[in-house]
């Protein structure tokens, strides 16, 4: 039987992001980074609202959950799991995310009309970088899948991997609708800079930890027998 699903967010500490960007090298976390970086870069230089963000946060989101899938379709286990027990969890999961999804996504776009967003950037905030982030989780799928030296799985742990990594991009959400309610109140100094500021861009750099944490944590690396 699988393990009794659990919901705890454990960051690592900093020194393993370190270690797995700088010593072990891991190309999927440093992809993931610089992903994450060329995000900001350009939000920053092109001075992206909130909502390009949103999208973007949107549709990475989705790509988690689509390999998420994936990952329990192909599990390799020891354990004697059954392919309705497989299916099912899958499903389950996909069910899940799609509704949360659709919800979020028809939050964002009423909330994209009532201020009034630039379609054009919406778009092109969209395209530009959520795709990447895609083709990231792909090919972070691809990779541990060929070289992680542990092939035992565990069905609960890949079921709710998807639901802990895509936190970050709900609490966006909640801050991108927090700042648009500053913003209508006039709050000085906060209202001034909620939709393109650097609280955005603050955010943004946390939101990057937090997504590099999270691959920390799904994809354990061997240290170095030099590394403390």
């Amino acid at each position: 039987m699988s393990k009794q699903p659990s919901f705890a967010i454990n960051l690592p500490p900093f020194k393993e992001i370190y270690r797995d960007l700088f010593i072990v090298k891991d190309p999927t976390i440093i992809s993931l980074a610089l992903i994450n970086l060329a995000t900001i870069y350009i939000a920053y230089t092109e001075k992206w609202n909130v909502f390009g963000i949103l999208w973007i946060y949107w549709a990475q989101s989705i790509s988690i959950g689509i390999i998420s899938s994936i990952k329990i379709l192909t599990i390799r286990t020891k354990e004697k799991l059954s392919w309705s027990e497989i299916i099912s969890s899958a499903f389950l999961l996909q069910f899940i995310l799609s509704f949360t999804h659709f919800v979020y996504a028809v939050f964002i776009f009423i909330l994209s009309i009532a201020y009034h967003a630039d379609p054009m950037v919406i778009m092109l905030a969209f395209s530009s970088t959520s795709i990447g982030f895609f083709l990231n989780h792909l090919f972070s799928l691809l990779y541990h899948r060929r070289f992680d030296k542990d092939p035992n799985e565990d069905l609960a742990t890949l079921r709710n991997a998807p639901m802990i990594r895509i936190f970050p991009m709900h609490i966006t959400l909640m801050l991108g609708v927090g700042l648009l309610l500053l913003k209508k109140a006039n709050i000085p100094l906060i209202g001034d800079i909620a939709l393109t500021g650097n609280i955005l861009i603050l955010f943004m750099l946390l939101k990057t930890y937090v997504d590099l944490a999270a691959h920390v944590n799904e994809h354990k690396q061997p240290s170095p027998k030099n590394l403390p």
